[in-house]
């Protein structure tokens, strides 16, 4: 791969396509999120959804590779999420589509050649990535009515456009200096203009903590940053305790600007069971996300477990459970009874008993939606809401129906065509255990997922 196909791919969109080097860049690394999305297995996770729509031809596709076709595409993304990217850049659902299906054989040859990571030759693509990043969930989960700069109070880094401009200065030094150390040096000229870029004027905003924790050859590497002294001391201490100040590379800044870290009491006491060659894990704010991929499966649950039960109320990405493995296992065409097998496995969860699902569940239900979609013509998914005995049986119908309707809705929205599901509430008449027990009624709350052949 060359190092400037990202120059290529900014350029063609701006003159081919008549977008401003704003939308550009928001496009190009927004796209990249989606190729790399960590909840979804990563650059890994994408290959194999690409092999299973048949397209993975496309991975060494190039520049000089033709289009992908309309349909091609909507096999790939979800038609709500590019939609809603559509109206952000202003564009047509119909432009935005042509734009995507033209650059994105490049791109997928050019992150495949780089082994699925936008740090190794294609450094500018981190840039549009850490631009978009913050922009990515709102425009996964809710509609956007068109371009609007940043919400009231919120921080403002440098202007919106720098992210494209800069990518393309740094592939300009790159290429001046093909017979130099380019690495450096491109670092070093994105570093030179981000400080001399005039920032305006701004009062003190509210950061959230972030952490992030690697674990590989033999090395612990970590960067943070907390909002006292006495934080970065506790973190710190805990880790050299735990791993050893020989094996530790980077540091954790000090900004008084960052909000508390909730999440630490929990990371000291969680760090000596994070002692996994191959771990990531990141905090930031209120999410939590691990990269498990070179794990064992074996591995990755015990894990995921393990942070569900110290960090419960948090956002998850990347966690992994039997019904995550059940379900990514599913082969190519699998039938309506591997399909049900997969989905009895779910566990889906509420917020304080009502009909509002829990964030945790985002993941497991993202992977149910993917299956569902590529199952046989004609499947049928019932989604049946279940309760303990707490309520008198009418209640107990509508509540369970209100859940079941609650998850079609989602799946709905992860782009299962509603003429493939059905909702229908059980209420209490169908316990697995005794509501004797407060455990027992804790699982008889449950969602179960049917085949209706």
């Amino acid at each position: 791969m060359h190092d400037d196909f990202i120059g290529r791919l900014l350029q063609a969109l701006v003159r081919r396509f008549g977008l401003a080097p704003e939308n550009a860049g928001k496009l190009l690394g927004l796209l990249a999120h989606l190729l790399l999305d960590e909840q979804r297995g990563g650059w890994a996770g994408f290959v194999r959804h690409l092999h299973r729509q048949g397209l993975g031809a496309w991975l060494q596709g190039g520049s000089g590779a033709q289009a992908l076709e309309r349909s091609e595409l909507e096999r790939l993304f979800d038609a709500g999420t590019l939609g809603r990217f559509a109206r952000h850049l202003g564009l047509t659902d119909e432009a935005l589509a042509e734009a995507v299906a033209a650059c994105l054989p490049e791109l997928l040859a050019g992150l495949d050649a780089a082994g699925g990571t936008a740090h190794a030759g294609a450094e500018g693509l981190t840039v549009l990535m850490a631009d978009t990043a913050e922009l990515l969930p709102t425009l996964r989960q809710v509609a956007v009515p068109g371009p609007a700069g940043p919400p009231p109070g919120a921080k403002r880094g440098m202007a919106p456009w720098l992210g494209a401009l800069l990518v393309l200065s740094l592939l300009t030094t790159v290429l001046s200096f093909r017979h130099c150390s380019s690495t450096p040096v491109a670092q070093a000229r994105v570093a030179a203009v981000v400080e001399a870029a005039p920032q305006p004027e701004a009062g003190p905003v509210v950061e959230a903590p972030r952490f992030m924790l690697e674990l590989r050859e033999g090395k612990v590497r970590i960067n943070g940053q907390l909002t006292s002294i006495d934080e970065r001391a506790a973190l710190l201490g805990r880790l050299k305790e735990v791993f050893g100040a020989e094996h530790l590379r980077g540091d954790i800044l000090v900004k008084r600007q960052t909000m508390p870290a909730a999440w630490l009491d929990g990371l000291l006491e969680l760090l000596p069971e994070l002692k996994v060659e191959g771990l990531k894990l990141g905090f930031n704010g209120e999410r939590i996300r691990m990269d498990s991929t070179a794990l064992s499966q074996g591995q990755r649950i015990e894990l995921s477990q393990k942070l569900r039960e110290t960090f419960g109320g948090f956002e998850f990405l990347g966690l992994w459970n039997r019904t995550l493995a059940a379900l990514n296992g599913l082969p190519p065409g699998s039938g309506a009874r591997q399909l049900a097998d997969a989905l009895t496995q779910l566990g889906i969860h509420f917020d304080n008993r009502s009909s509002t699902i829990s964030r945790d569940s985002d993941e497991v239900l993202a992977e149910a939606a993917e299956a569902i979609r590529q199952a046989p013509p004609g499947t049928l998914v019932e989604v049946g809401g279940h309760t303990d005995d707490s309520g008198d049986s009418h209640s107990s119908q509508l509540a369970s129906h209100a859940r079941a309707e609650a998850v079609v809705a989602r799946l709905v929205e992860l782009g299962v065509t509603p003429d493939r599901l059905q909702a229908k509430g059980y209420g209490r008449s169908q316990p697995l255990f005794s509501n004797a027990t407060e455990a027992g009624r804790a699982r008889n709350q449950r969602i179960e997922f049917s085949v209706l052949e």
